[in-house]
């Protein structure tokens, strides 16, 4: 078995401590700051690669975690090119056995070779419950390989690895290692081969055969990738292979939600670029994919796979994407999907998963007093300012960026506690809005999208906040309206009350005919401030005091607050 240098990604692993630096950090740390020379530098990093972290200086060493090998390769083949001279170490792995599990594919044997040990520092489990010769583990990691092959070659419709007809097989290679797996290439990269751990015993965000399944749904995903590079690969699209390949373990295995480990990484940095690619935030942008896959459905993802055979990620997110309103509007969306998590999850609306995932970092959140706000945000990025009501009123929001171009959006969402209503508004590039009739209770939150794919150092804005306390809603209902209206009274369907209470209110509902005849009256009783919309009970069924449905015609309504009255016309269709 060759083993090739260079390196696609060390896959999964944890969280970096968000205390302590792991080695690879510090060591970068250590090289600008001239406490090490680079030379020194390098030898560390090939100490990494060769499971010799104990042996760095004691400055060095770190209980954090290394979750991506691929900055410490790059930084390994950028200076063996400054120097040819020198030499960098790369320990190869032979293996004392092999396994093939063999299974038919519309009538072709399909291999995949598994190199392990079953003795010393990399063997895997002895257990054979089955007595069939052949340990577990293996026999685990075969169907899970098979698994990958069949979702994302048959159902999904993607690319064969270039090993299966190139060499007959695809080789994996079983390992004591610390991070779950990691997928190499050739000269070729279309050739690659994959390491995966030897027992996922301890130290990882999930263990066990879970852990052996989606790390083998993700790794072959990589596989899967390299098919459509060719000969072009690029640093800048690393990100989308991660972004890919941890989406693609939670469609193989939806039960197992390891990705959830690094959502963090994502949700509390939403001011960090996409495309961004720093050991961490590229797991956590997984969430990019999942929107894709539920708004476009999963094909989405192939296309720009397809796509990318010629051209970067961004620019085939930007193809794929523009028949469906672009790249731009895709993010703004997205940004506003990232708000409604955990407690304000809409998992029907938005994440089918949501509820689980944590809660998009606020930059500003306070009660909403008068407010200015000075930041620079980068490249497909967002911020969120949020503020709370403790008093009814208006907000006035000023949007000044300083750098001239169409690079942001201005979105609102006005979200109320008691009642889970919400009020989404797309301001686009705006540079005033006045948000009326809040009330307590009320939060209001103002994203700023910069929805641009390609502007470096990012791009500075002013945002002015100011609430007016004297702007007292005079009207104790607002936004008041109901719908379906013509309603097609079919004996089903029900008309929905929408409308905004200032106070605690006892409410009625009256419908007349034309001739002014009580058809119907119904009395909600008291019901306190806050958003309703059809939701909460407040609706009518089309029929009268009798049961019986209405005719066909034109109807008067009369909604009766303690201080207030709405009237208007219902056109009632049977």
């Amino acid at each position: 078995m060759k083993y090739f240098f260079m390196l696609l990604v060390l896959c999964h692993g944890f969280f970096l401590n968000a205390q302590e630096k792991n080695s690879a950090q510090k060591i970068k740390d250590a090289i600008q700051s001239g406490a090490i020379t680079e030379d020194q530098g390098m030898e560390y990093f090939g100490m990494l690669l060769g499971n010799q972290a104990g042996q760095l200086p004691q400055s060095l060493q770190s209980s954090a975690p290394i979750k991506c090998g691929f900055p410490i390769i790059a930084d390994l083949k950028a200076y063996q090119k400054k120097h040819p001279e020198k030499t960098l170490l790369h320990k190869s792995f032979v293996q004392q056995t092999f396994y093939d599990h063999v299974f038919n594919y519309k009538g072709i044997n399909k291999v995949f070779r598994f190199q392990h040990d079953t003795s010393g520092f990399d063997q895997i489990p002895p257990e054979d419950l089955n007595s069939n010769g052949v340990r577990d583990y293996l026999e685990e990691a075969g169907k899970a390989f098979e698994k990958a092959y069949r979702l994302q070659i048959d159902t999904l419709g993607y690319k064969e690895p270039f090993n299966f007809p190139s060499n007959g097989f695809y080789e994996v290679t079983i390992r004591n290692i610390s991070e779950y797996g990691f997928t190499e290439w050739d000269s070729d990269p279309r050739l690659s081969f994959i390491t995966i751990d030897n027992d996922y015993s301890s130290g990882y965000y999930t263990e066990g055969y879970d852990a052996l399944r989606v790390t083998c749904a993700h790794e072959f995903f990589h596989a899967v990738q390299l098919s459509y590079t060719d000969t072009r690969i690029s640093d800048d699209d690393f990100w989308y292979y991660e972004v890919s390949s941890t989406w693609m373990e939670d469609v193989a295995y939806d039960e197992v939600n390891d990705y959830y480990s690094y959502l963090p990484s994502y949700f509390n940095s939403p001011n960090v670029m996409l495309n961004a690619y720093n050991g961490s935030h590229e797991y956590g942008a997984a969430v990019w994919n999942h929107y894709l896959a539920k708004k476009f459905g999963t094909g989405i993802i192939r296309q720009i796979w397809e796509t990318m055979q010629a051209q970067s990620s961004l620019n085939a997110l930007a193809d794929v994407l523009q028949p469906h309103a672009g790249l731009s509007k895709a993010f703004s969306e997205f940004s506003i999907w990232n708000y409604f998590t955990k407690n304000r999850a809409d998992e029907t609306s938005y994440y089918p998963e949501g509820s689980s995932y944590p809660r998009v970092k606020f930059e500003t959140n306070r009660n909403l007093a008068d407010t200015t706000v000075s930041r620079t945000l980068p490249s497909l990025a967002s911020y969120y300012h949020n503020f709370y009501l403790t008093d009814s009123g208006s907000c006035t929001i000023t949007f000044n960026p300083i750098a001239s171009g169409n690079y942001f959006e201005v979105i609102t969402i006005e979200y109320n506690q008691v009642s889970n209503k919400k009020y989404i508004t797309n301001h686009g590039n705006v540079s005033s809005v006045l948000i009326d009739q809040l009330i307590p209770d009320d939060s209001l939150s103002i994203i700023i999208v910069n929805k641009e794919k390609t502007l470096p150092g990012g791009a500075p804005y002013y945002l002015s906040v100011s609430f007016n306390r004297d702007s007292v809603i005079l009207d104790p209902i607002a936004k008041f309206h109901f719908y379906p209206n013509p309603f097609v009274n079919d004996g089903q369907s029900h008309i929905n009350l929408k409308f905004r209470l200032r106070k605690t209110t006892s409410l009625q509902f009256e419908i007349y005919t034309m001739s002014g005849r009580l058809v119907r009256k119904i009395d909600y009783g008291e019901l306190p401030s806050g958003v309703y919309d059809g939701t909460n009970g407040l609706t009518w069924n089309g029929r009268d005091h009798t049961g019986q449905l209405v005719p066909s015609g034109i109807y008067i309504y009369k909604f009766t607050g303690d201080d207030f009255t709405k009237t208007g016309k219902i056109a009632v269709v049977r």
